[in-house]
């Protein structure tokens, strides 16, 4: 039986599972700090960037772009939660 459990659940950090859990964490720091710097250029270049034709597309990518980082924002704080609160939640079931 323990057998089993070992092979359903392994507890043992293998190599590819390490490099999967640093990349993932190198992906989420690196995501949150560009982020600063495209807003900062954003807005920088707003100005010359209105004379410009293609103007409301750059636009509404900058909106989506700013939307998207404040809902993965969202994500990952509750994600956090969901850790760190995991122990409450099981045992009121």
């Amino acid at each position: 039986m323990n057998n089993l459990t070992e092979t359903l659940l392994p507890t043992s950090l293998t190599p590819i599972t390490f490099l999967r859990y640093i990349s993932q964490y190198t992906f989420i720091i690196l995501f949150i700090t560009v982020f600063p710097f495209y807003f900062y250029v954003h807005r920088v270049n707003r100005e010359t960037d209105k004379k410009l034709p293609i103007y409301p597309i750059t636009n509404h990518f900058f909106k989506l772009i700013c939307f998207m980082y404040i809902t993965f924002i969202f994500m990952l704080l509750f994600m956090i939660s969901v850790v760190t609160f995991r122990r409450y939640f099981t045992t009121i079931g």
